[in-house]
């Protein structure tokens, strides 16, 4: 009834899933703003669409697919109405890339909010009021986003940043205090031009970084020496001419289709990486150097 896939996804049997919303709808169909979770299009739409006082206080979770129905405006009257929101994911699985929810304001009355997924998030930053204390994980990929926050943030409890497919964005985030972040995915993000030193020193718990086919990405920090991180992504980064000092701990590396011409000493030497499982450099065709596999030295 419940199984785990290979990429580490939940999924729930259709049964019991309708078993779950028949226990969450129980005695509450006129009123859907008084259940702990909604989904529905029509009921969320007539939540947002209507005043109901503060009869929306129970509501912890919302899913919305994008994709189904017609626009939504979001007001800041709405979210003002659930201070206990946790969870907030407005998603598509179409190929439709364009949001038809329309934010105007309201996301600094969401303290409590731990999880936001916002595909095609249409506006050029999140509200400078946000606040971001409690989020574990924020997706705002597809969006219109420029810069994904103003200033420095609380991000002490951020684990996992998507900002995959934002064309728009330009200015890499301010990330010196999201000390926790695992997860870093900046993929296909076609302005980008370069990564600040300041903004990934601190992420020692960083696993996973994931840069692929930022077509315009120039410069990386001169030494991304991240003691946690296993999985680098810079494939496709057709710009990328100079490849940084790396950790040890790295098991998979990306580089096919750049422009680097030299291997750096940090894995010129592959006896150095001992934990590196894969490495790709097909299609670099300005690179004059292969890095060297050393037999280890068993003397002792």
């Amino acid at each position: 009834m419940i199984s785990l896939s290979n990429t580490n996804r939940l999924w729930v049997h259709d049964l019991l899933q309708d078993m779950a919303e028949d226990i969450i709808c129980d005695g509450k169909d006129e009123k859907p703003w008084k259940r702990l979770m909604l989904w529905d299009f029509e009921n969320i739409n007539h939540v947002f669409s209507s005043n109901v006082g503060d009869e929306a206080i129970e509501v912890e979770s919302i899913f919305l697919d994008i994709s189904k129905g017609n626009e939504i405006n979001i007001t800041p009257e709405i979210f003002r109405r659930m201070p206990n929101l946790k969870l907030l994911k407005f998603y598509t699985n179409s190929s439709i890339k364009q949001s038809r929810t329309r934010m105007i304001d309201g996301l600094d009355y969401l303290p409590t909010l731990r999880y936001l997924r916002w595909d095609a998030y249409n506006c050029k930053s999140l509200p400078s009021q946000f606040c971001m204390t409690s989020l574990v994980e924020l997706n705002l990929s597809h969006s219109s986003i420029e810069t994904a926050w103003n200033g420095s943030q609380d991000l002490a409890n951020l684990r996992i940043l998507n900002l995959t497919s934002c064309n728009h964005l330009t200015e890499f985030p301010d990330l010196s205090k999201a000390t926790n972040l695992e997860t870093l995915k900046l993929s296909h993000c076609d302005n980008l031009v370069e990564i600040p030193e300041s903004s990934l020193r601190p992420l020692n718990k960083l696993v996973h970084l994931k840069l692929r086919d930022c077509k315009k990405l120039r410069n990386l920090p001169n030494n991304i020496n991240l003691k946690s991180l296993r999985f680098l992504h810079l494939d496709g980064c057709s710009s990328l001419e100079e490849f940084p000092f790396i950790s040890e701990t790295v098991e998979k590396l990306l580089l096919n289709e750049t422009t680097i011409q030299f291997v750096p000493p940090s894995i010129e030497r592959l006896s150095r990486l001992s934990r590196l499982k894969e490495l790709r450099l097909s299609g670099c065709k300005r690179l004059m150097n292969l890095p060297q596999h050393q037999e280890p030295d068993l003397s002792h």
